[in-house]
């Protein structure tokens, strides 16, 4: 067969969605004149969020994600939690899934995201609880909640972070959760190792053991899209364990190894075919070969041996089980004699003689007529093979010959266990040939769905992405195939960790560690490109902390003015006028109201002028999200930035 191509991230938005395998991201469109596809409201956030709460055990704790729509309709949706994996771990997810979302993804999950989605029949306009995912604490600290917005990324559907039996009550698209664990050390570990055993293998067998508005605590729209960390090497175990070829007899029992498997015998077991020599004559004539097939005339030879044990007298027909007629040193009676398998094996099971041929042994000979390890053209295929598949020609030496395409040759194919007329034996969208050269794979065993070596990119997109499905870093940059694949910048088969795509001054191994997106100049979207941020104390990925403000701050209905990627004595003037207004409360003695919306970007003005101080002992020009109300809190900080400047990018 003809290897399938495989389908990233697809959707099928018709009636017969439900009975859809969504088996990567699932991609949210915008609602169009043409008709709605995919759930793509923009939340107007805001919440109360407790920033105190801390956790002190590692009980299992709930985080909710939440559709909210804004009455437009969608045929699909999707969401992505991310956290930071040093403090918080995965658990497991739950589809909440009403009735109007029917299809459902199983969660894909990197070490510090988990992202998923569900689709509908029809369009729906349905909004509340989706999905539930459960975390635990692992270490100490605080880590931030984040569930990926579709104004950070076009893959991702509008959710809110919320569940009122959680610790985590809110419904925003941020929040955080301390975790307080003194002296606990995380102790788990995660071990890949899949078993892959193909059945009547003589070759080597693989072991590789994501609105409300006019809330108390306003949160601003624009939001960082931070790259899940990786703070592991994935590692899968592949140990080999080497076995004789398939053309190779090496129990010298006349079936070569190939055979006795395609037959259901043991290659290394002497006795189990019992094959004799013919004729069988009485003394002092020597005995008559082996042909390689076990048939009326093999009975025969045993039925003369009858009666014969060893050190025992001839029998009848003057045969002596002692005799050595040939001169190689063993008892001709050996040849013929057998003791049967342990039950419940079956009556052809043959064992090692046990020193008597009797009827018992011709019982077990008469089961393994018709038996044919012959070769009647040498090509290391017994013709009985041969003759089962089409494709190949019991009196042609076809060994080398590869009639399905897949890279093996037939004699390959017959040590494998594969079918030499089938180049995808297992059906499942590898070829034979790939899965024989990746020892982490089983061309008997459907595995495309497998992560063999752990890097979040199943086995049968490796195929399809030329990555290698046994090794977590193809190319040996020190990013992981996963995380390559999922940024379109990056390439996973060549070396590029020290390429700067995004040209923010840090490279794509660094922007990996620090949780940036290497395909994204600013990560945060707070003016200053990622790589301009740590040499000034800021963080890429809060877009909170450079203070820059729309100047000048006018009163309506003038809208506000721009920003200049400076912090200077402007942008302190535009905060003052802005002091003394909070969330929902009245205007100012300057007639300047936090909640008015001057520019129409749907989202309060007074954001863009708030700000809350960070937590001690941070510097006093620290500055985080919102805190409702602009005071002479926020002049302070903003004063101890001033003359800091991104104008001049890397």
């Amino acid at each position: 067969m003809t290897a399938r191509p495989v389908l990233l991230g697809a959707l099928l938005l018709s009636s017969l969605v439900a009975a859809a395998v969504i088996i990567m991201p699932l991609r949210a469109v915008r609602t169009t004149a043409a008709g709605p596809n995919a759930m793509a409201a923009d939340a107007i956030e805001g919440g109360s969020i407790d920033p105190t709460r801390t956790v002190t055990d590692t009980s299992q704790f709930n985080v909710g994600v939440n559709i909210t729509t804004a009455g437009q309709a969608y045929q699909a949706y999707q969401y992505m939690l991310q956290w930071d994996p040093a403090v918080l771990a995965y658990d497991s997810q739950t589809n909440l899934k009403p009735d109007d979302l029917l299809s459902c993804s199983a969660p894909v999950v990197t070490g510090s995201s988990v992202f998923g989605g569900c689709a509908s029949s029809g369009t729906t306009t349905f909004t509340g609880a989706v999905n539930r995912v459960t975390l635990h604490c692992v270490g100490t600290g605080t880590s931030p909640l984040h569930l990926v917005t579709l104004n950070e990324d076009p893959n991702f559907g509008t959710s809110t972070i919320d569940d009122s039996a959680a610790f985590i009550t809110t419904d925003l698209t941020h929040a955080s959760l301390t975790c307080q664990l003194a002296a606990f050390t995380p102790t788990s570990t995660a071990t890949l190792t899949p078993t892959l055993t193909p059945t009547r293998t003589p070759t080597s067998t693989p072991t590789s053991t994501r609105t409300p508005t006019n809330t108390m605590t306003p949160t601003p729209t624009r939001t960082a899209t931070a790259t899940p960390l990786i703070s592991a090497t994935p590692t899968a175990t592949v140990s080999v364990t080497p076995t004789p070829g398939p053309g190779e007899d090496s129990d010298g029992d006349g079936c070569v190894n190939g055979g006795e498997l395609f037959l259901g015998l043991d290659p290394l077991n002497p006795w189990d075919f019992y094959d004799v020599p013919v004729p069988a004559n009485t003394d002092p004539t020597p005995n008559g070969s082996k042909d390689h097939v076990v048939n009326l005339q093999d009975v025969v030879g045993v039925l003369k041996y009858v009666g014969t044990s060893n050190n025992g007298p001839v029998n009848a027909g003057g045969v002596d089980y002692d005799s050595d007629k040939n001169s190689d040193t063993t008892k001709d009676g050996v040849d013929y004699d057998r003791s049967p398998g342990p039950l419940p094996n079956p009556p052809w099971d043959a064992g090692p003689p046990d020193g008597a041929v009797n009827l018992q042994d011709v019982v077990m000979i008469l089961h393994q007529v018709g038996l044919d390890c012959s070769d009647g053209d040498g090509d290391g295929m017994p013709n009985v093979y041969e003759r089962a598949h089409a494709c190949l020609d019991p009196l042609v030496n076809d060994a080398a010959a590869d009639p399905d395409g897949d890279g093996l040759t037939n004699l390959d194919e017959f040590g494998l266990g594969t079918d030499p007329c089938d180049s995808d034996t297992d059906n499942d969208g590898m070829s034979d040939g790939y899965e024989a050269a990746h020892l982490c794979l089983n061309p008997l065993l459907n595995d495309a769905f497998g992560d063999s070596d752990g890097d979040t990119i199943i086995n049968s997109v490796e195929f399809a992405s030329g990555t290698d499905p046994c090794s977590w870093d193809t190319d040996g940059d020190g990013m992981p195939d996963g995380y390559e694949l999922a940024h379109s910048c990056l390439n996973a088969i060549v070396k590029d960790d020290n390429a700067d795509p995004d040209s923010d001054g840090l490279t794509s191994l660094t922007e990996l560690s620090l949780g940036t997106n290497p395909c994204v100049n600013d990560t945060d979207r707070d003016g200053c490109a990622d790589g301009e941020e740590p040499p000034i104390g800021f963080n890429p990925l809060n877009p909170w902390d450079f203070y820059d403000v729309p100047v000048p701050a006018n009163t309506d209905p003038t809208p506000n003015g721009s920003k200049d990627r400076i912090v200077n004595l402007q942008d302190v003037v535009a905060v003052l006028k802005y002091v003394g207004t909070s969330n929902n409360g009245p205007i100012n003695p300057g007639g300047v109201d936090y909640d008015s919306d001057k520019n129409s970007d749907t989202t309060k003005d007074g954001i863009d002028y708030d700000r809350s101080p960070g937590p001690l002992p941070s510097p006093p020009w620290d500055a985080g999200s919102p805190d409702g109300t602009v005071n002479l809190q926020d002049v302070v900080v903003i004063l101890h930035q001033v003359g800091m400047s991104c104008a001049n990018p890397p």
